[in-house]
């Protein structure tokens, strides 16, 4: 399991310039303003008014209103450089109609991206396109189904198009009423037909403990499991050349790509079989009482009568022990058998199972 599918995050240190950007950045867009038959406005956010805004967009994205340019380190040791966009909508409340001193009532939100290393630890291609996501798409309750939600997107298409980016993607859960309609809403657009990209499992620890498999699968005999803090530099190394010799583990799951930035040491695991790696629980803290399971396999010979799934009770078991107390997990749909797990023995007992989708637009 990865969480590959990630909107601009926006932790990372700030900075002006950066390796394999510098030189190429693009100057602000000019500032535009459509006004719509109803009156309202629909234009580019500067950061200074940007504030005005925070409430229609998840915590994870707010710091991107402050339209700062910087640099995003992952998990997976990949780096990007993103430079943040926004567009809001505004309805006057005066009678001259000024925008000015009217209320926000939606919000398009995103970023300009280009990658700086890959997930490999290369520097990434300079020669590469740059493209932009939206991370969010809002508008208030009683302004909804007057068409405004494709205004924003439409005005924010042209604002990434002012920059010089030459694509603009989106990943979303669906399931729920606003996720559903942001899908028919880039249909509309003519963007691409949306695909499956993972399935999300968000659960308690509680809940986690009263699933059928909890604490009811041995570990195979001879199946050493201890914290993924006993893995010493040697050992990786021979793992990573056992993986560069004859490749066993999908590149998607190689836990190398997870270690920067710091694990959750409690629950991150790691099983060994006659004292060779064989299997790993790879775990990321994302907030205050949240443990997210970012990586988790098992080798394919032990993997098919469900060895990994003792691993996966011992992390939870260990979580109790922590402040942690809240859990997600992702699957991504290149990994069929671990999602019918997750559809089969998991999410009858979880709080919510969503399918994320992705597509995207060519703006050339």
């Amino acid at each position: 399991m990865t969480a590959s599918d990630r909107p601009p995050s926006t932790r990372g240190a700030r900075s002006s310039s950066h390796p394999g950007f510098a030189g190429d950045r693009q100057p602000e867009p000019a500032p535009f303003a459509r006004r719509r038959d109803d009156g309202v406005v629909v234009r580019s956010l500067r950061a200074a008014e940007a504030a005005a805004w925070r409430g229609m967009t998840f915590p994870a994205f707010r710091p991107l209103l402050d339209l700062e340019p910087r640099r995003v380190d992952a998990v997976d040791g990949s780096a990007r450089w993103i430079e943040p966009l926004a567009v809001g909508a505004i309805e006057p409340i005066d009678r001259a109609g000024d925008a000015a001193s009217g209320r926000p009532i939606g919000l398009a939100l995103g970023a300009r991206t280009r990658d700086l290393i890959g997930s490999d630890g290369r520097p990434a291609d300079p020669a590469q396109a740059t493209t932009a996501e939206i991370s969010s798409l809002f508008v208030v309750g009683d302004r909804r189904r007057r068409g405004l939600g494709e205004a924003l997107l439409s005005a924010f298409e042209e604002a990434v198009v002012d920059t010089g980016a030459s694509r603009l993607s989106a990943v979303w859960t669906a399931g729920k009423p606003g996720p559903d309609a942001f899908g028919r809403i880039v249909l509309r657009r003519g963007w691409s037909e949306p695909t499956s990209r993972m399935l999300m499992l968000h659960f308690s620890l509680e809940q986690a403990r009263s699933t059928p498999w909890y604490r009811r699968y041995r570990r195979r005999h001879g199946l050493d499991v201890a914290p993924w803090s006993s893995v010493s530099e040697d050992e990786l190394a021979r793992l990573r050349d056992s993986q560069r010799r004859s490749p066993w583990i999908p590149a998607d799951l190689e836990p190398w790509r997870f270690l920067h930035g710091g694990i959750e040491p409690v629950s991150s695991l790691v099983a060994r079989l006659d004292g060779d790696i064989v299997g790993w629980v790879i775990n990321h803290v994302t907030g205050p009482e949240t443990v997210r399971f970012t990586c988790s396999f098992i080798r394919r010979d032990l993997s098919r009568r469900g060895r990994i799934v003792p691993m996966y009770s011992e992390a939870i078991a260990r979580l109790e022990a922590t402040p942690l107390r809240r859990c997600t997990l992702t699957v991504p749909s290149a990994h069929p058998e671990m999602q019918a797990f997750l559809r089969r023995w998991c999410a009858p007992w979880a709080e919510f199972l969503g399918e994320t989708f992705g597509a995207s637009t060519d703006l050339r």
